[in-house]
């Protein structure tokens, strides 16, 4: 199902969100219109199998033909745009909860926005398995795909130079952070609820706040306020076509004024000043604490 908002198109797969379904793979064509502009509840694998354009992924051009890959997560935008010719993508989408929770955290923590696999042909046969797999009514089909899927993502990651190791999680205070994280990571968009990561990590309200803040630091939801606040700034520098009120609702924010507020607490100048000055770098004004 496609959520229409006032710029960017919220794809929402009901399979997903109703536990219906954890993963889907299908092959599909962008023709020479392009796809507007989208972001999606979900995480997503675009292959390029065939076909020339140009990917608009956060505000940044890319070049795709056969061969590139990209990995999108619920805060990414993007959109195809100067199709050549017919552009061929093998999509694979998949729930949270589908895959690994170590893989999951990786992938919310490191995961690259693009990767050329042309000459890679260990990632041929994987998406060939994929295909086969998924189309195929063979026995332990989704053991075989969630197995495939998790390889194929340990790959990607190990083609990264830079990957970055928060924790170890050595103890249980660790693993249970990286499920509130997983869990935010997914949904910061909307308005969380403790007992909606209660539901999901299985802790009690009391004991997920306690532990979350003793680890990272901060409150839950000053953690959630600073991914809304990140996210809007990105699209604030990379889409100077968007209204401040249309990003601030995309972002997850109910009233303008407490997202005008909130920003200047975090960068220290208001979400216009930032669009002005967005050729220059923008620190976090640490002074300023956000509850």
């Amino acid at each position: 199902m496609k959520q229409k908002s006032n710029f960017i198109e919220r794809i929402i797969d009901k399979d997903f969100s109703t536990g219906m379904k954890k993963i889907k793979i299908s092959r599909n064509v962008v023709g020479k219109s392009g796809f507007n502009l989208h972001s999606h509840d979900f995480f997503e694998i675009e292959i390029v199998l065939s076909g020339n354009a140009v990917h608009v992924l956060n505000g940044q051009n890319y070049n795709i033909k056969k061969g590139m890959i990209y990995l999108l997560g619920p805060s990414d935008c993007h959109k195809y745009i100067f199709v050549e010719q017919d552009l061929v993508l093998l999509n694979i989408t998949f729930d949270m909860t589908f895959i690994d929770e170590k893989i999951m955290f990786d992938i919310i923590n490191n995961y690259p926005q693009s990767i050329n696999i042309a000459d890679n042909k260990n990632f041929d046969f994987i998406q060939s398995l994929f295909l086969k797999e998924y189309e195929e009514n063979f026995t332990h089909k989704v053991i075989s795909l969630k197995n495939l899927l998790e390889y194929f993502i340990i790959l990607l990651l190990r083609l990264q130079s830079d990957s970055r190791v928060l924790f170890n999680f050595d103890n249980n205070e660790q693993i249970a952070v990286r499920k509130i994280l997983i869990y935010i990571h997914s949904y910061f968009k909307e308005n969380i609820t403790l007992g909606e990561i209660s539901k999901y990590t299985h802790l009690t309200e009391t004991y997920l706040c306690d532990v979350f803040k003793a680890t990272m630091s901060k409150t839950i939801f000053k953690y959630i306020k600073e991914l809304k606040l990140d996210y809007s700034a990105k699209l604030l520098g990379e889409y100077s076509y968007l209204s401040v009120g249309e990003i601030c609702y995309e972002c997850g924010y109910n009233t303008s004024s407490n997202f005008y507020r909130d920003f200047k607490k975090r960068y220290g100048i208001s979400p216009l000043e930032y669009r002005n000055s967005r050729n220059f770098p923008l620190e976090n004004n640490s002074s300023e604490d956000i509850h």
